[in-house]
């Protein structure tokens, strides 16, 4: 309806326009004829012709004026128009969204009551069975049908249990190491990388350095360790990282220095003399690191493994009161948990064995 009274509209304007134009023709016309039919004179004639002019260049420019707002009003028209249209056709989307809701809705509405009535149809089913039921078949289902629902409570109660069990457990396990713990006393040493032997006097090092350095230098050959003599005054200095070698190197120069006669055959004599004591040294400690723990038929070899804790170091403490300390730790472990304890010392007493495995194949000791 709009749409047709817009169109209407233009359509007057666009006539009256036309109309106007054709009108200030026919003034234009008849103007002329009239000055035509008329014996004026020359000069009358002329502003006459002007006048006339005048006019006719007025009745143009209001016929142009009348065109121009003819053709805006046609312009905002048109543009009315197309908002309108515009507006019209999201109106007409809204409706047909609202439309498709509405359908889905009574779509919705129609599953749900058909699904209300197949419950309701089941539940008929039920009520029937059941009122042809004696009471022991009733009862029977009921506990089946409870003892069902009690599976779910009971594996949440069973879930909730274990989280607060796990909790509880390791708090307790926090507290049961911190007592063991408490009851063990650490001894840390700082591991050396050298070590000082006394001499009794200032001229032995002569002979340990020997004729243009043969005697240090044949030392340093056979035990693998670096002799220092003038660092300290009546004593020398023996350094070496394996402490294996440093201590064979120590009792060997021990010996040479109460024997006074050093040289190259001696030196390797007494050498190999330090590492038989330091073997028999090392079975004697491994084995009362076995006696002290309490632990029974030990292999020979795993001894002397154990013995050799004593000259390592990790992480600052010597490694055989380290695996001490762990053998009793253990121990206070499994009598608070009720484990066994025999097994438990055991574990402990070998668990660093693998760290002085591999100073077996750097030092060559009579086993």
């Amino acid at each position: 309806m709009i749409t047709i009274i817009l169109i209407a509209i233009i359509i007057a304007s666009i006539a009256f326009s036309i109309y106007n134009i054709q009108t200030s023709k026919k003034r234009e016309k008849s103007l002329k004829n009239k000055l035509n039919k008329m014996s004026l004179s020359n000069q009358d004639k002329e502003e006459a012709h002007i006048k006339a002019e005048e006019i006719i260049l007025e009745a143009k420019n209001k016929a142009l004026e009348i065109q121009k707002n003819a053709e805006e009003k046609e312009l905002n028209a048109i543009k009315t128009v197309a908002e309108n249209e515009k507006n019209i056709a999201i109106k007409e989307e809204l409706l047909n969204r609202k439309t498709e809701e509405i359908k889905k809705t009574e779509e919705n509405i129609q599953k749900a009551s058909a699904e209300t009535e197949k419950i309701r149809a089941e539940l008929s089913q039920k009520l029937e069975k059941i009122a042809s039921l004696t009471k022991d078949e009733a009862k029977k289902i009921l506990l089946e049908q409870m003892d069902e629902e009690l599976k779910d409570e009971k594996a949440k109660k069973i879930k909730e249990n274990e989280e607060e069990v796990k909790l509880k457990s390791e708090d307790i396990s926090k507290n049961i190491l911190i007592e063991t713990m408490q009851k063990t006393v650490s001894e840390y040493i700082g591991p050396a990388t050298t070590a000082i032997v006394d001499l009794p006097n200032d001229d032995i090092k002569g002979k340990i350095i020997g004729k243009e350095g043969r005697n240090i230098r044949s030392f340093e050959k056979i035990t693998g360790v670096d002799v220092i003599v003038d660092d300290v005054p009546g004593s020398i200095t023996i350094s070496c990282f394996d402490p294996l070698r440093r201590e064979v190197a120590i009792m060997a120069m021990k010996m040479l220095i109460e024997d006074k006669r050093i040289h190259p055959g001696k030196i390797e004599e007494m050498v190999a003399k330090a590492k038989e004591n330091l073997s028999k040294e090392i079975r004697k400690f491994g084995e009362k690191m076995v006696y002290d723990a309490g632990i029974r038929d030990v292999r020979p070899e795993l001894i002397s493994l154990l013995g050799r804790m004593k000259y390592r170091y990790s992480y600052g403490q010597s490694l055989a009161t380290h695996t001490m300390e762990m053998v009793q730790i253990a121990e206070n472990l499994a009598q608070t948990l009720d484990a066994n304890v025999y097994l438990a010392k055991k574990c402990a007493l070998f668990h660093d064995i693998g760290k002085v495995v591999t100073a077996e194949q750097e030092v060559i000791l009579t086993q």
